[in-house]
């Protein structure tokens, strides 16, 4: 039983992972990143601020949730 929650969890983590974002944009003041996953359910924001200094920034799904953004 471990052993199949486990093998259904991963591949939740691998198909969030491959999910490509739609609609990703900058929007507010502060500016923020506003998006959205391929499903519905998973409307995602993340109130990181823009830095283009960070080298690291890039967008994905996380567990419908977005973790970063690029402009």
């Amino acid at each position: 039983m471990f052993r199949q929650l486990l093998t259904l969890l991963l591949l939740l983590v691998a198909y969030t992972l491959s999910a490509k974002l739609e609609d990703c944009t900058w929007v507010g003041s502060p500016p923020y990143c506003s998006g959205k996953c391929p499903t519905p359910q998973h409307v995602i924001m993340d109130m990181r601020k823009k830095d283009d200094m960070d080298p690291a920034f890039g967008h994905s799904c996380l567990f419908g949730q977005k973790i970063k953004c690029r402009i």
